[in-house]
């Protein structure tokens, strides 16, 4: 349970200074983690390059309801990942209801989920025998 910081933008007297991490795993290969890096701090240089052209005040954002009436089961790992899928999935207008592993067949009954999502969470998908919930 640490707090990761994988982007972040900071502004201290008109100067932005961007970092970019990644999560290293048993099987990471570095290189790979090295340009996930290059392409999260990426990201953050575009977003201050065009914040200028970005959205005027005033300007209404919507967001795609494409989720409502849908029921989702969050299968949570033990990873605090779950509370982002959660989070994005309830933007669209789904409800979520997220229940930690293993999940008891009651709770598929009773829930009666349009859609099961398993969360990333740490290790190997057999550490938490995600067979069984599948």
């Amino acid at each position: 349970n640490t707090g990761l910081t994988l982007r972040t933008i900071r502004i201290k007297d008109g100067i932005a200074e961007v970092r970019a991490g990644a999560t290293l795993l048993f099987d990471s290969v570095p290189e790979e983690e090295e340009a996930e890096t290059e392409l999260k701090a990426s990201a953050m240089l575009s977003a201050i390059r065009d914040a200028k052209t970005g959205n005027a005040a005033g300007t209404e954002r919507t967001t795609a309801r494409v989720g409502d009436g849908v029921n989702i089961l969050l299968v949570d790992h033990e990873d605090s990942f779950v509370h982002t899928l959660a989070n994005y999935f309830r933007q669209t207008g789904a409800t979520v209801s997220t229940v930690r592993t293993p999940v008891p067949e009651e709770v598929f009954e009773r829930l009666k989920p349009d859609l099961v999502v398993l969360s990333p969470g740490p290790g190997t998908p057999k550490d938490f025998d995600c067979a069984a919930t599948i």
